[in-house]
């Protein structure tokens, strides 16, 4: 029995394989594109962030690839191969209806089987018949369901529409995806490009030609400026990447402008910079350091001014001290020897030229040839200092040149001291004299000395004769010392027969005496002279000059007192000393007593030269004042005595001899010159000695020893006492006779008027 026909069946199965396979392909296409499309913009996305090497590029596009066959398989092939066949579709049918009781499964299996009867062959026949009519009627809503494949194919169209819109609106940078899928193309255009200035003033900066590498040359201790610029997104910082592996972070400043300064470099190094995305470290830059150009050798050679007479030094590697007006030439050797620079002088700041010049020194000794060097000169005014600035023909320069000072000291003018008179004011009367003494130094040499006069306000001044001589300097800033002595005789304009006006005075003039020198420096100026405190001369009668000379004595006199009270009671004193340690053996007590005993007799001592020395003044005075026609002789011992001594120390010997004249035992100077050198025979002749010997005693172990020191001193302190009772009378005496001179000296001058007035008289008539 042939197959029955089954038309309309056949039909409806076939009409739903076709719509099964198209809901299977929409579903693939959707998610093929989904796949696809996600994956293109992760990969996109991924690499535009990471800018992922090569390698990891194709990697990428074989797991796509892998992934795209992956779905295709999936929901392509694999869904594909199972749509059952008339069988398995029919039953698909039947499982959304139902109803038909497995009508359409029967039909197609039944429509090709063989019937073994006529009654079999009717009712497959009848079955044929009805399937054929129920699939005529069939309606596939309830079959099937085709969100799903829609959803997939819209998701589908959707990533690609997205995905493409995201390559669409980058259309360069796409370009540049697609070229890289496969592991090579172009780079990433960067949002952050860093590029790197050095702007270095002394040195090399070379940029090689792809951009990728800086190499800069600098002296050692340069200071290397780095400036890093920005360009697109301005990052928060940038990052400088050594090579040693540490990092110096950069700030911006402004306008997207990176700045920092490597301070005195001292050895080699590298380093990259990065910041935002530009993180390849490109381009790297390679800091090689070298040797500066520097001074290995300095010469000052210094001559002085020609008026020193001192002759011309060199210094070596240090700061000098220089006389103003003095010329410097200075000589450096350099290394290396080629180097060219100037001389920077601060704090004018001004520049000198480097000269070709010879060494100064020679290091080969006599006969070797002159080494070369580079010099200059200069005659400094006031203290400076200087900067050698070389540069070497690499284009380096000293990054750090070492100073060098030139101290220039004032030629200051000389220092005056003046020896006597001893006060700044002295009185004398019409016919007297004034011996001055000064000293004289100066730090380089003195020149002209002169003693000047000054009459009145507005007369002119008046020098007076000046002996110099040259002394030892007293100090050590001073190299040169004169002595000078003047002795100014003043006149009495009212006495007959004198020769001039020039030093003519008159009681009640006041003048003014000064010393005035000047140092050896040219050109003259100026402040190459000093002038000493101006001795004021007070010119008085004889009577004024001797009632003065009375106060003065009168208060000698009392310090006379005084001292004759303590000699007594040193003399008690030393006499109890005695007297305990008579018969007694010496103690601790008695040591120290006689101690306290010679730090007494010390006071007393002082005491007493004290005296002596403020009556060799009053005797000075008085000698130079010549009152009495009789002390003629004793000026002029005095006077020859006091030409040579250049110092202001009190000398007891020089009124000794002075009171051993013969000229020295009358007269009013004479008794004056006695009771000094008898005040000096106190002080040094008893009161000293005692003070030694009962130190000498309180030294001693030995009781004998002192008991023997107490009683020299004891002696020597009761003839010092007896010799001071002596002085206080001899100066009571000396008021006696000098108001016995000064009432004949005003009968003399009643005389004297009464013999002009008689001789005017003669004339008249």
């Amino acid at each position: 029995m042939t197959p029955l026909p089954t038309p309309k069946l056949d039909g409806l199965l076939a009409h739903l394989r076709a719509r099964l396979v198209g809901h299977v392909r929409r579903y693939a296409i959707g998610r093929f594109l989904l796949v696809g499309s996600g994956g293109l913009g992760l990969l996109f996305l991924a690499d535009l962030a990471l800018d992922l090497p090569g390698p990891i590029r194709a990697l990428h596009l074989v797991l796509l690839l892998g992934a795209l066959g992956y779905v295709g398989w999936r929901y392509l092939s694999r869904p594909l191969k199972a749509i059952p066949e008339r069988v398995g579709l029919a039953a698909l049918l039947e499982r959304a209806h139902p109803e038909l009781f497995e009508l359409f499964t029967s039909a197609a299996q039944l429509s090709v089987a063989e019937a073994e009867s006529e009654t079999q062959r009717g009712m497959i026949s009848s079955l044929v018949t009805r399937a054929e009519a129920r699939a005529s009627e069939f309606e596939f809503s309830a079959v099937e369901d085709s969100r799903a494949p829609k959803h997939a194919l819209l998701g589908g169209f959707g990533a690609l529409f997205l995905v493409g819109s995201m390559f669409l609106a980058n259309p360069d940078r796409s370009s540049i995806f697609f070229s890289r899928m496969t592991g090579s193309g172009p780079e990433w255009p960067r949002a952050t490009t860093l590029t790197v200035e050095i702007p270095l003033t002394a040195g090399t900066v070379e940029f090689s030609p792809d951009g990728e590498r800086v190499d800069v040359s600098c002296a050692r201790g340069s200071d290397i400026p780095v400036v890093v610029r920005a360009e697109g997104v301005i990052p928060e910082e940038v990052i400088l990447e050594h090579a040693g592996g540490a990092r110096t972070v950069l700030s911006v400043t402004r306008g997207g402008v990176f700045r920092t300064l490597l301070r005195s470099v001292q050895e080699d190094m590298q380093f990259g910079v990065t910041g935002g995305d530009d993180q390849d470290g490109l381009p790297l830059v390679d800091v090689t350091v070298m040797r500066p150009p520097d001074v290995v050798a300095l010469a000052v050679a210094i001559t002085p001014p020609a008026y020193t007479g001192a002759p011309e030094s060199i210094v070596t590697d240090a700061d000098v001290e220089v006389l103003a007006g003095s010329s410097l030439r200075v000589s450096v050797q350099t290394d290396p020897i080629d180097a060219q620079g100037v001389v920077r002088v601060l704090p004018a700041d001004t520049e000198l030229t480097l000269e070709a010049g010879q060494w100064p020194l020679s290091a080969g000794g006599e006969g070797a040839a002159p080494e070369p060097c580079r010099e200059f000169s200069l005659q400094p005014t006031e203290s400076l200092t200087f900067r050698f600035e070389l540069t070497d023909e690499r284009g380096l320069v000293n990054p750090d040149p070492g100073l060098f000072a030139v101290r220039v000291v004032p030629d200051r003018a000389p220092d005056i001291e003046l020896l006597s008179p001893a006060r700044g004011e002295v009185e004398t009367v019409p016919g007297g004299a004034i011996s001055l003494r000064a000293r004289v130094a100066d730090d380089h040499g003195v020149g002209l000395v002169r003693t000047e006069l000054l009459t009145a306000p507005e007369a002119a001044p008046i020098s007076s004769t000046t002996e110099v001589s040259p002394i030892e300097p007293w100090s050590p800033q001073h190299k040169d010392a004169r002595f000078a002595f003047s002795l100014i005789e003043l006149k009495d304009a009212q006495a007959e027969g004198v020769a001039g006006e020039a030093l003519s005075v008159v009681a009640g003039q006041t003048l003014q005496l000064k010393v005035i020198t000047r140092d050896k420096r040219e050109p003259q100026s100026a402040e190459g002279e000093s002038t000493s405190t101006p001795i004021l001369v007070r010119v008085v009668s004889a009577d004024e000059f001797l009632r003065r000379l009375q106060d003065r004595l009168a208060r000698v006199r009392q310090s006379i007192a005084k001292l004759l009270d303590l000699e007594s009671e040193r003399v008690m004193q030393t006499s109890e000393l005695l007297r305990a340690l008579e018969g007694e053996e010496p103690d601790a007590a008695g040591s120290g007593e006689a101690l306290s005993l010679a730090n007494s007799l010390r006071r007393i001592y002082g005491d007493a030269r004290s005296i002596s020395r403020d009556l060799s003044e009053v005797s000075d005075n008085v000698i130079h004042a010549r009152l009495d026609e009789r002390s003629t002789g004793l000026f002029t011992a005095l006077t020859a005595a006091t030409r040579s001594r250049t110092d202001r120390s009190f000398d007891p010997e020089l009124w000794r001899d002075l009171a051993a004249r013969d000229d020295a035992r009358a007269g009013l100077t004479g008794r004056l010159v006695g009771v000094t050198a008898l005040a000096i025979e106190i002080a040094e002749d008893l009161v000293e000695p005692a003070r030694l010997a009962v130190l000498r005693g309180s030294q001693s172990d030995d009781y004998e020893a002192l008991r023997s020191s107490l009683r020299e001193a004891l002696a020597l302190q009761q003839e010092a006492r007896a010799k001071t009772e002596v002085l206080l009378a001899e100066l009571a005496e000396w008021d006696n006779f000098q108001s016995v001179l000064s009432l004949t000296r005003d009968i003399l001058n009643r005389q004297k008027s009464l013999t002009e007035r008689a001789r005017n008289y003669a004339k008249e008539n």
